[in-house]
């Protein structure tokens, strides 16, 4: 939290598109730090050539991503054979 408290400040972007925006704006250098990158992200871009590494922060943050399931839902794959 404090290191948190201590890179806030009139410097912080938001980068419109998402986690894969973000990873490249860090792969670019014109940010220094992504956090909302996913680390699957980051391994696909280093086995195609990138740099960067994932470090584990606390407090975790996490947005949620709910999905819903519908009862008795036709199967999509027996659907479409």
């Amino acid at each position: 939290m404090a290191y948190l408290k201590k890179v806030s400040g009139p410097d912080i972007r938001f980068i419109k598109g998402g986690g894969n925006e973000t990873l490249q704006a860090v792969a670019d250098s014109e940010i220094l730090i992504g956090l909302s990158i996913f680390n699957h992200h980051l391994l696909i871009q280093k086995k195609k050539g990138g740099h960067g590494a994932w470090v584990k922060m606390e407090p975790l943050l996490s947005f949620p991503n709910p999905i819903g399931l519908l009862k008795d839902a036709p199967h999509p794959m027996r659907e479409s054979c």
